[in-house]
């Protein structure tokens, strides 16, 4: 599972750094409306034993884009 979101407060849900896992945040940076993203924003709950085999890109939904 995937999120964006505020890495002070999903941690406790079990949810990690996405970059451990070699992923990157699609939206990092400076967003047009002026809103910044950070890299650690973008973090990942594994669901299961294959997570050290993640790889490739994530894409969301184009409501998110």
């Amino acid at each position: 599972m995937i999120l964006l979101g505020d890495p002070r407060l999903y941690p406790r849900f079990g949810f990690e750094p996405a970059s451990r896992y070699g992923l990157q945040n699609p939206f990092a940076g400076v967003q047009a409306d002026g809103f910044v993203i950070a890299e650690e924003d973008f973090m990942i709950l594994p669901l299961g034993e294959r997570i050290p085999a993640l790889a490739g890109h994530v894409r969301w939904h184009p409501a998110f884009g």
